[in-house]
């Protein structure tokens, strides 16, 4: 499903670009579901692209529900940085490819 999702002309032109992932039912957070979804993710998009090789992202760091969900799906911290125009940090945050 994700394959299909990915190959549809409205995603394609942005899937390198951003995933975001929202969890709505509150008893399904804090139960792993946030990783394993990451990790899914990311093992469907490298099926996909074999050249892809890093992936990074950039939650604020006072979302620490997020920052924990991609550190648990193998994702290190590279950066805190504030962008121009917000007046909150981020951290940056890449997962190499294998």
């Amino acid at each position: 499903m994700l394959g299909r999702w990915l190959r549809e002309p409205h995603v394609a032109m942005w899937w390198r670009e951003t995933l975001d992932l929202a969890i709505r039912e509150p008893d399904m957070i804090g139960v792993g579901l946030g990783p394993a979804a990451f990790r899914a993710c990311l093992e469907r998009i490298a099926s996909i692209d074999g050249t892809l090789r890093t992936v990074v992202t950039d939650p604020e760091d006072s979302n620490v529900r997020s920052v924990r969900a991609f550190l648990k799906a193998g994702f290190v911290v590279t950066a805190v940085v504030q962008l121009e125009g917000e007046n909150r940090t981020r951290c940056v945050m890449a997962r190499q490819l294998l």
